[in-house]
C-alpha cells in the first residue's frame, strides 16, 4: 500500500513541472488526497475489520476462477517462450516509440474544443463575416512623444500590413490607414492622395482632424503617440503554421522596425506559440521527473535494484505505445493529454509493483522461479486485471464530454492503463523467467 500510494503521488507531483497553473494544481491536490487514502488504508481499514466478525473458511477443495486458469495458462507460455516475448516487445515498442518525433503538439482553442462545438462553430462565423476569427497584435514602442507621426514609420507600418496580407491575413489596421484616409479626404477624395504625406506637422493636423470628428484612437495609439499597435486579422488554424507565422513576422520586425524603437508581437497567437515550447518542456521533465521519483521510490522500498528496474520495463513500454497511439492516430499532444504520461506512470507501476512483490514472496516460500511467476498470476495476475478494467472503464466516461481534447484524454487514459496491465503480465514474467536461468535474481534478493 505504502509503495503504491508514494509512486502514484510521485506520478501527479510530476505535474509541478508543468506550464498550466491548473495542472499543477490538479496534481498537487491529487497528489495529497492519494496520501490521505493512503493513511486511511493503513489505519481506518484495519480498525474497520478488527470489528468485522472472521468469516469461517470455506470447506472442501477451492475451485480455481476462470481467469485464474486463464492467466496461469498464459505465464506458462510466456515462460516457454520467454526470449520471443522480449523480442516481440522490443519490436512493438520500437514501432511504437518511433512515432515520438511525429506528435503534433496544439495549443488553438479550435483543436481542444473539437469541430462540430457551437463555440467552433461560432469561430467560424467570425472567419467568414468578419475576415478570422484570431487577432495578431504587433506593438511599436518607439519611446518618444509624437514618435508615431514620423512619416517614414508610418510607410514602414503600411510595408508591414501589406506584408501580413501577403502572409494570408485576412485584414489589418493601424494608426496609418487612418493617416491615408484622413489625406484622401482632405484633397476632395482623390485616389491619389491615399498616401502618407511628407511632412510630419501635416500628419498631425490630419489625426487632430480626426479626433475633433470624432474618430477614437484608443485602440491604435497612445494619447501621446509614443507607442501603437497593429491590428492583423486572421483565420490560422493550426499551431504549427502559427508558430511559422509568428517567427517570421519577428524576423520580419527585426529587420526593419528596429531603427524606430520597438516592435514586437503580442496577444493571444503570440501566447498560443510560447505554448508550444512550453508544453514540449513540461512533457520531458514530467516523463523524467515521475520516471526517476517512481523508479527511486520503488527500489529503496524494495531494497533492490535489479527489481526496481525490471518494474519499470513494462511501463517504459507502454509510454512508447502511448507516445506511438498518438502519432499514428493524429492525436496532438495539448493541455489535456500532456497528463496521460504522468498519470500512467503514477497509476501504471503499480501493475509491476503487485507482480514482483508476489513474485517475491513465492521465492521465499521456497518455489522455484517458474513456480513463483505461475503462483503470481493467479493472484496478483487477477488484481491486476480487475484494476486495469475498472481504472480504463472510469476513464471511459470521458468520452462523453463535449471537449475534443477531454475525449483524447479518456482514450488515451483509458488504453494505457490497459496497456500497462498486458505489459506486466508478459514482459515481467518473460524477463523474470529469462533472468532467473542467470544468477542475476540471486544478486536482486
Amino acid at each position: 500500500v505504502v509503495m503504491t500510494s508514494l509512486t502514484t503521488a510521485a506520478g501527479f507531483l510530476s505535474l509541478l513541472n508543468s506550464y498550466f497553473v491548473p495542472q499543477r494544481t490538479f496534481g498537487l491536490f491529487t497528489s495529497v488526497g492519494i496520501l490521505v487514502a493512503m493513511l486511511l488504508s493503513l489505519f481506518l481499514i484495519p480498525s474497520i475489520l478488527s470489528l468485522v466478525p472472521v468469516p469461517k473458511p470455506a470447506t472442501g477443495r477451492k475451485r480455481r476462477g476462470g481467469l485464474t486458469v486463464i492467466l496461469t495458462g498464459m505465464e506458462k507460455g510466456i515462460i516457454r517462450h520467454g526470449r520471443i516475448v522480449l523480442v516481440v516487445g522490443i519490436v512493438v515498442g520500437v514501432v511504437f516509440g518511433a512515432g515520438f518525433s511525429r506528435i503534433r503538439i496544439e495549443t488553438t482553442q479550435r483543436a481542444y474544443i473539437g469541430e462540430g462545438h457551437p463555440a467552433v462553430a461560432g469561430l467560424d462565423i467570425l472567419e467568414e463575416r468578419f475576415s478570422g476569427g484570431e487577432q495578431a497584435i504587433i506593438e511599436i514602442d518607439t519611446s518618444r512623444r509624437d514618435g508615431l507621426k514620423d512619416p517614414a514609420l508610418l510607410r514602414e507600418i503600411i510595408a508591414l500590413q501589406d506584408h501580413l496580407e501577403e502572409e494570408g491575413v485576412a485584414r489589418t489596421e493601424s494608426i496609418a490607414d487612418i493617416v491615408r484616409e484622413m489625406n484622401q479626404r482632405f484633397h476632395a477624395d482623390d485616389p491619389a492622395y491615399y498616401t502618407i504625406p511628407d511632412d510630419p506637422r501635416f500628419v498631425a493636423q490630419l489625426l487632430l482632424l480626426f479626433t475633433f470628428q470624432g474618430g477614437d484612437l484608443d485602440g491604435l495609439a497612445l494619447a501621446d503617440f509614443s507607442a501603437g499597435e497593429v491590428l492583423a486579422f486572421h483565420g490560422i488554424k493550426q499551431s504549427s503554421t502559427q508558430a511559422s507565422f509568428v517567427n517570421d513576422l519577428t524576423a520580419y520586425l527585426n529587420e526593419h522596425f528596429s531603427s524606430y524603437g520597438r516592435a514586437e508581437m503580442v496577444g493571444a497567437t503570440r501566447i498560443q506559440v510560447r505554448m508550444l515550447a512550453s508544453i514540449a518542456k513540461s512533457q520531458i521533465r514530467s516523463l523524467l521527473t515521475s520516471i526517476g521519483a517512481a523508479g527511486l521510490i520503488v527500489i529503496l522500498l524494495m531494497g533492490s535494484i535489479i527489481y526496481g528496474l525490471i518494474s519499470l520495463v513494462p511501463l517504459l513500454f507502454t509510454i512508447a505505445i502511448n507516445f506511438g497511439i498518438m502519432a499514428y492516430s493524429g492525436t496532438p499532444l495539448d493541455i489535456a493529454t500532456l497528463m496521460v504520461s504522468s498519470i500512467t506512470i503514477g497509476i501504471g507501476i503499480d501493475y509491476g509493483i503487485h507482480y514482483i512483490s508476489r513474485f517475491r514472496e513465492g521465492l521465499d516460500a521456497g518455489r522455484s522461479v517458474d513456480e513463483a511467476v505461475v503462483a503470481s498470476a493467479g493472484s496478483a495476475g487477477r488484481a491486476i486485471v480487475y484494476n486495469a478494467l475498472s481504472l480504463a472503464l472510469g476513464f471511459s466516461v470521458l468520452l462523453l464530454s463535449v471537449f475534443h481534447g477531454m475525449r483524447s484524454f479518456g482514450t488515451l487514459i483509458s488504453a494505457t492503463m490497459l496497456i500497462s496491465a498486458i505489459s506486466a503480465l508478459t514482459v515481467i514474467p518473460a524477463l523474470l523467467g529469462v533472468l532467473g536461468k542467470t544468477r542475476i535474481l540471486k544478486k536482486g534478493r
